[in-house]
């Protein structure tokens, strides 16, 4: 049966701001940045994702955001045909559940008490344009970073078309 109460829905990205700490972004030339330092050394911070009323940000600090913007929306992408994916963090033994169910999607985590369920087509253009949005005030920050072409491989295979800022 179909899904169609409204749901409360948004995924934004924080990238940690600490002057303290050396943020890798800054020491690499975001141009020519392997695949490896792009997705999981630069851009730490959090993900603040609400969905259907419950809060799954992270709070961690040390999330590639990056890394999980692209990946979440190219895993959703495939989760009709999946049924069900989990997000793992590297870094710990937090994840992220999602099961696909007639066209709604229920998230789960280990890090947040409660089950959201959201309309699937709802939650992947959640994903993409937060990955857009995402992608596009990085570039907007590290303008080199435009010019990575693993980056714009990798958005131009999430999104189907032209990397943001392209």
């Amino acid at each position: 049966m179909p899904y169609d109460k409204p749901a409360e829905l948004a995924l934004d990205f924080s990238v940690r701001e600490d002057p303290e700490r050396r943020k890798r972004e800054d020491e690499l030339d975001l141009a020519t940045a392997p695949g490896y330092q792009l997705f999981f050394s630069c851009f730490v911070g959090d993900v603040d994702l609400r969905l259907d009323g419950l809060n799954f940000r992270t709070n961690f600090g040390w999330v590639a955001t990056l890394s999980f913007a692209v990946g979440f929306a190219w895993r959703l992408s495939g989760l009709p045909a999946a049924g069900r994916m989990s997000m793992d963090f590297l870094e710990d033994d937090e994840w992220l559940s999602l099961r696909f169910d007639d066209g709604r999607v229920l998230v789960a985590s280990s890090y947040a008490r409660g089950i959201a369920v959201v309309p699937y087509a709802d939650l992947l253009k959640l994903a993409r344009d937060s990955l857009t949005r995402h992608a596009d005030a990085l570039m907007a920050a590290y303008p080199r970073l435009a010019e990575n072409r693993i980056l714009a491989g990798r958005l131009a295979m999430v999104l189907g078309g032209p990397a943001p800022g392209a």
